[in-house]
């Protein structure tokens, strides 16, 4: 591979923090929300346009019951709840007795619940369109993290980091050990679609039935509703085998590989 000197320059220095973290996830969301009511003063930084992460960006809708597997004791509340209380209000979730799928949402509801939870506290900075690029060390300390975005490169200090980037990016580079399974998760793309399937006919038989004559591979999915718009359905019928998403152009092929085959569904139908 070839290489080139990129040349030094001065570095912006955003601000100081209390905590840093990487990754706008309902994760991370959570933790700067508990931290900044602790007292923290905190910074969120997350690449795409909301927070949320999966549940958002992914499109998967679902989240797990906050009972033990008995449905005897609820075992889950914080911000979980908190959450879901709010959605209620909003009509934008739908609760189900089941250990899988106990709580359906809708997610760009959930966006926006996400924004006005981060907003009613002043102590927290947030930060979308902003890549995290590599970690400022001095001594062998973690002292900040640089970071991309529109007004450039620029450094975000802190005292602690927390990584919710999904991907261990952060950990990464600070090469802490990792474990690289040899059973990779395939990744699915999924996709919101208006009456894709008519009644009485069988989804996941017609895609059995032409899935050879559409490039795509044995397989299995799910599917499932979306609060508030009945003839809108989340699907996520598909994965992309054998693919390393760790890998830059790996995941390019995954990315354009699973919207083909979400047309290819289409198509089937």
């Amino acid at each position: 591979m070839k290489r080139i000197l990129e040349r030094a320059k001065f570095v912006k220095i955003n601000g100081e923090y209390d905590i840093c973290i990487i990754g706008g996830s309902c994760t991370g969301v959570f933790a700067a929300i508990r931290a900044s009511r602790l007292g923290a003063k905190v910074v969120i930084i997350e690449k795409m346009n909301s927070f949320g992460g999966v549940a958002t960006q992914g499109l998967v809708n679902v989240w797990h019951s906050l009972y033990d597997t008995e449905w005897k004791k609820q075992i889950i509340a914080g911000l979980s709840l908190e959450i879901i209380e709010r959605l209620k209000r909003r009509n934008a979730v739908i609760e189900k007795r089941s250990n899988s799928t106990a709580f359906i949402l809708n997610t760009e509801e959930l966006k926006i619940e996400l924004d006005q939870i981060i907003c009613e506290n002043r102590r927290i900075t947030p930060m979308l369109h902003t890549l995290y690029c590599a970690p400022y060390l001095k001594d062998g300390r973690l002292l900040g993290v640089f970071i991309e975005n529109k007004d450039g490169r620029q450094l975000i200090k802190a005292k602690i980091f927390i990584d919710a980037s999904g991907d261990g990016d952060l950990a990464y580079h600070l090469k802490v050990p990792q474990i690289h399974d040899g059973e990779l998760q395939p990744p699915t793309t999924c996709a919101k679609i208006r009456n894709l399937c008519p009644d009485k006919i069988d989804l996941k038989e017609m895609i059995k039935k032409h899935r050879e004559e559409f490039g795509l591979a044995k397989d299995f999915g799910w599917n499932g509703e979306i609060p508030g718009a009945d003839d809108i359905r989340m699907y996520a019928e598909t994965h992309v085998f054998k693919i390393d998403a760790s890998k830059a152009n790996q995941l390019t092929e995954a990315e354009i590989e699973g919207r083909r085959q979400i047309r290819a569904i289409m198509d089937i139908f």
